[in-house]
């Protein structure tokens, strides 16, 4: 006998007779036979979806040279295989801060994990007016002109002029949302745009934007001068798992939120935690 939290035999021969007593499995030979057991762990098909932190933007270092506009994050969507019983700690990347003091860049974005896969955050925007690089290496946009900072890049695309570069596109929290955009320039008369969840940069008096929320984008730029108001934070990084309801569902720890879309249990982490699934 054995405790019946664990599977049924997987086989048997030799017609044993079985009962379930007081929370026990029991298979009762009159004969000659044998017993094969399930395994203890099993292997659960699942896929992911995780974002970096977007990188933060900066301040000029000139009323000639404005701040360039952060990277985007890396975002990744891939499969792989949760063992039962095993804990994963999942890590969700913050974004990186806007500048707060003139001719000074932003800070990067942190990476986000699950396990051993990670998503890369965004470079900062710099003070020299070069957009940060994307978290997938995609370069931002350097100053094309007096007055101006260049977009971030995105995680499919350079910045090119004010705006920041494309990001990427997922349905997987059941909504269909891009995220990983680079963060807007700024310049004397424009307010760069943000793309795929970048923030957007500020015009000479404007006021730049943080990248929107566990999306992985870059921060909107601002120019130099004192007294004006701070480059733009990069947005937070994501991580969605998801795998089939024939398999139990999860334990999980930290800002999650769980939905069942389309036959699987799917796990949005807005924060660092961990996830469990028992055989």
């Amino acid at each position: 006998r054995y405790l019946d939290d664990l599977p049924l035999a997987k086989a048997t021969t030799g017609n044993p007779v079985y009962t379930n007593v007081d929370g026990y499995h029991i298979y009762t030979f009159n004969n000659d036979g044998s017993i094969e057991f399930a395994p203890l762990v099993i292997q659960i098909p699942a896929e992911y979806f995780l974002v970096g932190g977007g990188g933060g933007a900066s301040k000029g270092t000139s009323t000639q040279v404005y701040g360039g506009g952060g990277g985007g994050a890396e975002g990744k969507t891939g499969s792989f295989e949760i063992s039962s019983g095993k804990v994963y700690a999942v890590k969700v990347g913050a974004g990186g801060l806007g500048s707060t003091t003139n001719a000074t860049n932003g800070t990067p974005g942190e990476d986000s994990s699950i396990d051993y896969i990670v998503a890369k955050g965004g470079g900062q925007g710099n003070a020299n007016g070069v957009g940060g690089t994307s978290g997938t290496g995609y370069p931002g946009q350097s100053p094309f002109g007096q007055y101006t900072g260049g977009g971030g890049g995105g995680a499919t695309g350079n910045g090119s002029g004010y705006t920041g570069g494309a990001g990427v596109g997922s349905n997987f929290t059941g909504s269909s949302l891009r995220y990983c955009g680079g963060g807007g320039g700024s310049s004397d008369g424009a307010s760069g745009s943000g793309t795929d969840g970048g923030g957007n940069g500020a015009a000479q008096y404007g006021v730049p934007t943080d990248g929107r929320a566990n999306s992985g984008g870059g921060g909107g730029s601002s120019r130099w001068e004192s007294g004006r108001t701070s480059a733009g934070n990069g947005g937070s990084g994501i991580a969605v798992i998801r795998y089939p309801t024939t398999y139990k569902p999860a334990t999980i720890t930290g800002s999650v939120t769980q939905q069942i879309i389309g036959g699987n249990y799917v796990y949005v982490f807005t924060d660092d935690g961990t996830i469990k699934v028992s055989r």
